[in-house]
């Protein structure tokens, strides 16, 4: 049986926050307390919650079930309407947020890394 994947666009420390992931996954949301598991490292992360931009959360695809968060971003040379777009275009390709917890280590995946999805 194939398991879910969820590919890593990026990942980063944000102080005060932990580690956000941005995934690639076609699952209808990730959970709280879901497994994601390195296949190249067999590293292991659990889902905390998924990040909603405060200034896009009203157009942002909602998974039932999902913990939410909202954060502020700072835009920068960007205007409002285009880090709105930025984020229609990425959830558009399946790209989402998350706020991860390692197990036992401080690493963060590799961009293009695979995730093994294993839920909750």
């Amino acid at each position: 049986m194939n398991m879910p994947v969820a590919v890593v666009k990026s990942a980063f420390k944000v102080t005060g926050f932990g580690m956000i992931f941005f995934l690639k996954h076609q699952q209808v949301g990730l959970r709280p307390g879901t497994i994601l598991i390195s296949k190249i490292s067999g590293l292991k992360w659990k889902v905390k919650c998924r990040v909603l931009a405060v200034h896009a959360f009203e157009i942002q695809k909602i998974f039932e079930g999902e913990d939410k968060v909202f954060a502020h971003y700072l835009l920068g040379e960007v205007t409002l309407e285009e880090a709105r777009l930025k984020i229609v275009k990425e959830e558009e390709q399946h790209i989402y947020q998350y706020i991860i917890e390692p197990f036992s280590h401080q690493d963060k995946p590799g961009e293009n890394e695979e995730l093994v999805i294993e839920e909750a």
